[in-house]
């Protein structure tokens, strides 16, 4: 029999302890997005006083009575409320705070909802955490997690009355907590993978190409002075934090300016809870100036065409096609989970701290990097089991990516 209670600690424990880090805090807010996790919050809840954190601040921006005020309100009269609002995010980011994001997935919870309303809703919330946005690239602790939900399980695990404890069992394998010493298991994992992105920085890569079966035939050019990032990341006074747990990808941001070709989705992407499939984007000159979809194209038409420059590329990510989340032949409909399992790219906003030096260049310095400046950051997954990516660097052309997998 599984017990939740052991588990759903240890998972708080990790998220707290290890990807999370106190020494200059002792403000915590979780934010979560269905009442149904109430029971796993109040768990970190717990655990984070007998860490003598101080101040917990909650923010569930419910996703279910986020549905009905939509249904329920005309676009014109689509107003800042309890339900949307995230002005929380800011007052503890400002006090560099820690943030711990529960992501979960309510399936087509927002299929009736036009995406006009859902931008407009957008739009009325964003001045609220403006400042996390600009500043959430490690200037403060945080993480994202996922914990499931039963209609997640259900869509997943069809006719199945384990689905729950399925899923629930996947994410807490996928992020280590079954193991006896979580913690130290993503430790060893940290250094296996940073000898692996040593070897990405020191080839000097000018420019990615790639190419698989289903047609996607790409290449995007990486800016000057960039860097490789993995988990191993720190916060702004130097402290190891992680933010996306799990996480199995090597990435940097590209120069926005250089992306040709065409690409083709390899899983399924949700937006705004909507999903999109069956698609493909063409980029030439760093712009996507054509795309499709099978499914949801209203929806990625509302990515692209209307959020400020989200029709440029703002990360490259690499991930092994033989990775303990792809291994488990499941698509979870969760960024957090597919990102982590394939290949990917992001439409929107690059990462400044991929940048060597970054935080002595002005914004104006990054754009002309290369460096997206978006008020989205999407990440869209084309990793495929026969995937080859060619690395052009200052010493020619390199293999780096072969049958899916890293080959350097």
């Amino acid at each position: 029999m599984t017990d939740f209670d052991m588990l759903d600690r240890k998972y708080a424990q990790l998220l707290l302890k290890k990807c999370l880090c106190f020494e200059n805090t002792d403000t915590l807010l979780i934010e979560y997005m269905t009442h149904e996790q109430d029971d796993f919050v109040n768990i970190i809840i717990e655990e984070a006083k007998k860490m003598n954190i101080k101040e917990i601040v909650l923010c569930c921006n419910d996703r279910d009575e986020m549905h009905e005020y939509l249904v329920n309100t005309d676009i014109s009269d689509i107003r800042l409320n309890p339900i949307i609002d995230k002005s929380s995010w800011d007052e503890v980011s400002k006090k560099h705070g820690c943030i711990l994001h529960i992501n979960t997935f309510i399936p087509i919870l927002m299929s009736d909802i036009p995406s006009e309303k859902i931008s407009k809703m957008n739009q009325v919330v964003a001045p609220t955490f403006s400042y996390y946005r600009a500043n959430n690239k490690y200037n403060f602790p945080w993480v994202i997690c996922a914990y499931p939900n039963k209609r997640w399980a259900e869509f997943l695990f069809k006719n199945d009355s384990d689905s729950y404890l399925k899923l629930y069992n996947y994410i807490i394998e996928m992020c280590m907590v079954d193991k006896s010493d979580p913690s130290k298991e993503w430790d060893e994992y940290i250094k296996t993978i940073n000898g692996c992105k040593d070897k990405l920085q020191s080839m000097g890569i000018r420019k990615l190409i790639y190419k698989n079966s289903l047609g996607t035939d790409f290449e995007v050019g990486l800016p000057k002075n960039y860097n490789w990032i993995n988990l191993d990341k720190r916060d702004n006074y130097g402290n190891p934090i992680i933010v996306n747990m799990p996480s199995y990808e090597i990435f940097t941001t590209p120069d926005c300016k250089t992306a040709n070709g065409i690409v083709y989705n390899s899983r399924p992407l949700v937006f705004h809870n909507k999903i999109i499939d069956d698609f493909y984007i063409e980029f030439k000159d760093g712009v996507a100036v054509n795309y499709g979809a099978g499914v949801g194209e209203d929806t990625l038409k509302d990515l692209i065409e209307n959020y400020r420059n989200s029709n440029r590329l703002g990360e490259v990510a690499l991930v092994n096609n033989n990775s303990p989340i792809s291994n488990t032949g499941i698509i979870f409909y969760n960024t957090l989970f597919d990102e982590n399992a394939s290949c990917h790219l992001a439409l929107g906003r690059g990462n400044p701290s991929t940048i060597k030096g970054y935080k002595d260049l002005t914004p104006e310095e990054l754009e002309s990097l290369g460096v997206n400046s978006s008020n989205v950051h999407v990440d869209f997954m084309i990793g495929t089991p026969d995937l080859e990516i060619v690395a052009d660097t200052e010493k020619g052309k390199q293999l780096i990516f072969k049958n899916g997998n890293f080959d350097i």
